[in-house]
């Protein structure tokens, strides 16, 4: 899963694949290019950007039903705005007014890597209710750890574009006489180090793994492979495409790296995006694992991305996920296995009442 988009940091996207008209014949953004490319270019510029945005999104766009979506209305009501007149800078506003109503993470429009526009996203309240002092409820959950017996706190991989948000490191762990805590803040490729820090975490008797605030990244499943007792499906995916949705392909997680198997809280909430949220179903069903928070963010798909005419860059969700149970996830999120939820009052009283859960809980357990 791709980097999930920070609703209103600067954090600019770390990574878009762009699908070359020329690449391989079976990749099917070029499928596309070579339908759409001949089949509206006696268009002018504007329109033939246009009707390859929209038959885009109607080939191979996976939420619309989800989304109570009509996009043949939209088509509709903007197609006739659409002129050898309109310039570029109009287009784009159309485009932004059509995609926004989706409220999806995963989809962008893009030049050089950068956002040319700031499409709207669903509300996420731990988001709206930290912002701006999210550094701070970080570091109050540094000091209630503190304050419950955990040595001071350990921080590798500085983070460049994080530190505005609060967060300077990517990871950052202690532990007390019996248990063990790792902050996440990215699910990023950097597995070697992730795998010495659980080497040094190896003699807790319980783990906390921290992921409120985590935007998502490359390698949630890997993560969460390190706790998983046998390899096993714990999903399925369904994927859109020119004719339909492929049949459901099982999710598969394997068993590999530093393997850590006592009891584990996770903890998240609807700032817990993307690959992280893979890293939570991954092991929400795992017997030693209990997940405390709130329900996740709900932005499981993949970013399928293409290319228009004029340069820009259009990624979008094109998959379903669905649990074991085959419970569409994407907007709904996973549930926790207990439901607690942090206070912007809590940072008054040097309160963590998530984290302070998973200490009871792990106790309990000793």
């Amino acid at each position: 899963m791709k980097l999930l988009l920070n609703y209103w940091s600067k954090v600019g996207i770390l990574t878009v694949l762009i699908f070359s008209v020329i690449s391989c014949a079976k990749n099917p953004a070029n499928q596309l290019a070579r339908e759409l490319y001949p089949k509206f270019s006696h268009l002018s510029a504007p329109e033939h950007n246009f009707e390859q945005l929209w038959h885009l999104f109607d080939r191979h766009y996976a939420l619309f039903e989800l989304k109570d979506i009509d996009w043949d209305s939209v088509y509709q009501a903007y197609r006739p705005l659409v002129t050898p007149k309109t310039s570029e800078n109009e287009l784009v506003g159309y485009f932004e007014q059509m995609l926004n109503p989706l409220k999806d993470g995963h989809v962008r429009l893009t030049q050089a890597d950068t956002n040319i526009v700031q499409l709207e996203r669903r509300v996420c309240q731990f988001a709206r209710q930290f912002r701006g002092r999210l550094g701070e409820f970080q570091q109050n959950t540094f000091d209630v750890l503190s304050q419950n017996g955990f040595a001071a706190m350990v921080h590798e991989i500085p983070i460049p574009g994080y530190q505005e948000l609060g967060f300077e490191h990517l990871y950052s762990y202690t532990q007390s006489a019996s248990l063990g805590y790792l902050r996440i803040v990215d699910c990023r490729d950097e597995l070697r180090n992730y795998d010495q820090i659980l080497t040094e975490l190896s003699n807790a008797k319980g783990l906390i793994i921290d992921l409120r605030y985590n935007l998502g990244g490359e390698v949630g499943k890997e993560m969460a492979s390190r706790f998983l007792q046998k390899s096993k499906v714990y999903g399925y995916k369904k994927v859109k495409k020119l004719d339909g949705f492929s049949a459901p392909i099982p999710l598969q997680a394997k068993v590999a790296g530093q393997s850590y198997q006592k009891p584990i809280v996770i903890l998240m909430n609807d700032a817990t995006f993307s690959a992280a949220e893979e890293f939570v179903l991954v092991l929400v069903k795992e017997p030693h694992v209990q997940i405390i928070g709130s329900h996740s963010g709900g932005y499981f798909s993949d970013a399928f991305t293409y290319r228009l005419p004029n340069g820009i860059v259009a990624a979008l969700s094109h998959e379903q996920y669905l649990d074991l149970d085959d419970q569409l996830l994407e907007d709904k999120g996973i549930q926790p296995h207990i439901q607690l939820e942090n206070a912007i009052e809590d940072l008054k009283v040097n309160r963590d009442p998530v984290l302070e859960k998973a200490i009871e809980v792990l106790q309990a357990e000793l």
